[in-house]
């Protein structure tokens, strides 16, 4: 349980008159301690939830009088001169946040017996078993394992998490199904499972061929940790937990945009533990909420690890604040929207939401309206943030007179859905979000070319398997009603675009 210190600041000011005394009341108001229970057959039940101890009414005492009274109390010693004190400019002694101590608990993997080909999470996960793959594939094909008789402990879009029955460290590990069915997959499943196990981006994941359901069996019970600084990024128990069931307590919310200015769904609690909205649950954060509990699978995307509660039943909200969200001022942009362009190129189309693989399947497209090749040569990817990517002359696109270039961060036409690919660019470098993203190109000299700031909202239309197309080279593309989505089939999947034509 994690407490966090109240500070009081207390200010004496002395006079050679007289001395005041006041005194104030500290209301704290705390929740109602209501305890939601979880159905029984999915989630573990919470039996108590205990709140800090918090400090009730404080008294000032006042100062000492700087001159002796003219009449003194029987048996009272005559107060001495105080010489004068100035007013006192700085705060002593003001109650410092804990240390947060190093995590306590066992980490020891269960490994398999190894030596017979066959693998556990625990193998895995783990870099302390003998089986465990060294080095670790970070691509395709990756490691063909079967994991068998494990439990599944939530099921989301494209991914869902397994565990080991004996739970603990390194027990849980994501299952990406992409675009295959787990139509009628639930937590409680017991299921083998086989695929290719893989590092993607600091997270292991097995991509899965098949599942088969082999029975059903209770969900190991979340692993209670006491600070939630552990499980936060690069926190002690981040890696060992990393797709196992948590749960941490008496939490409360300090950031509601901690990506501001982009808004990935996501919030931050005590400890600088950010929650995830991969989940059906409802919650609305504000600063200040006091949550009892926060249950959630432990996972790791975008650089950052971060709870994935299941439903509402994995967040208890003690306390509404209705402090707000957090402020975000929008200067982050590193164009003003409105800035001069030169208009050599023109960001023409844009798949940033495929059916499939996001790092491979995305794409956008440039169109040359010139009459002169131009050469890439040296220009600059970029987004609203921090994004950059640099296209060094060896994979530069030259864009033909009237001509088109795609861009992406695949270039196998057997993985990306079939579209060519004139430059490749790194995936942890740029990436095209879902919700909402910004290219920006500036040329060799480092002048801005042309800009895109798209939405899934605000008036962008919606492309989910469908790219993006501006309806006309010469159009604002600054301005959603400019775009529309794309209606025409491409390559072998069932996403839609035109790569390459207007």
């Amino acid at each position: 349980m994690t407490k966090t210190p109240i500070g009081l600041l207390l200010l004496v000011f002395l006079s050679s008159c007289s001395a005041a005394k006041q005194a104030q009341d500290v209301d704290v108001v705390a929740g109602d301690g209501t305890v939601q229970l979880k159905p029984p057959d999915i989630h573990e039940e919470v039996t108590e939830v205990r709140r800090a101890d918090l400090p009730g009414e404080v008294e000032l005492v006042a100062a000492p009088d700087a001159t002796p009274p003219e009449v003194e109390p029987p048996d009272v010693p005559a107060i001495p001169d105080v010489p004068d004190v100035p007013a006192a400019t700085e705060v002593e002694d003001v109650p410092k946040p804990p240390d947060i101590p190093p995590p306590n608990l066992d980490l020891t993997p269960l490994c398999s017996p190894g030596g017979d080909g066959k693998y556990n999470v625990y193998d895995l996960q783990s870099p302390d078993c003998g089986d465990h793959p060294n080095p670790e594939p970070q691509g395709p094909p990756g490691l063909a394992v079967e994991l068998a008789d494990v439990v599944v402990t939530g099921v989301f879009p494209k991914v869902f998490f397994v565990q080991e029955k004996k739970g603990g460290p390194w027990s849980g590990i994501a299952i990406y199904s992409g675009t295959k069915s787990t139509a009628g997959l639930k937590a409680g499943n017991v299921i083998t499972v086989t695929g290719a196990f893989q590092e993607f981006y600091g997270v292991s994941e097995v991509y899965m061929d098949q599942y088969t359901v082999t029975g059903s069996a209770m969900i190991p019970p979340p692993v209670e940790i006491a600070w939630p600084d552990w499980l936060a990024t690069g926190g002690g128990l981040a890696e060992p937990f990393e797709g196992v069931l948590v749960r941490v307590d008496q939490v409360v919310v300090v950031d509601t945009k901690p990506d501001c200015p982009h808004e990935f769904g996501e919030f931050m609690v005590s400890g600088k533990l950010r929650v995830d909205d991969l989940g059906p649950w409802s919650y609305e954060p504000s600063l200040g909420d006091e949550l009892g509990y926060v249950t959630g699978i432990v996972h790791y995307t975008f650089g950052n690890s971060k709870l994935e509660p299941r439903d509402n039943y994995d967040i208890l909200v003690q306390h509404v604040s209705n402090g707000g969200a957090t402020k975000c001022i929008n200067t982050s942009c590193v164009e003003d929207l409105a800035a001069a362009e030169t208009g050599a190129l023109v960001v023409t189309e844009i798949m940033y939401n495929p059916f499939g693989a996001d790092d491979q399947m995305e794409w956008f497209e440039v169109y040359n309206p010139g009459n002169s090749p131009v050469d890439m040569a040296n220009w600059t990817l970029h987004d609203c943030a921090m994004l950059e990517v640099v296209l060094t002359a060896d994979f530069a696109p030259i864009v033909p007179a009237k001509g088109f270039a795609i861009l992406g961060p695949e270039d196998d036409t057997t993985l990306n859905g079939g579209v060519t690919v004139d430059a490749v660019y790194p995936k942890a470098q740029f990436y095209l979000p879902n919700s909402e993203g910004s290219i920006l190109l500036y040329d060799a000299q480092k002048k801005l070319v042309d800009q895109v700031r798209y939405a899934s909202f605000g008036g962008w239309p919606e492309a989910a398997g469908a790219s993006i197309e501006l309806a006309d080279p010469k159009s604002d593309n600054t301005m959603p009603s400019s775009w529309n989505v794309a209606t025409e089939k491409f390559g072998p999947t069932d996403n839609l675009g035109s790569p390459g034509k207007l």
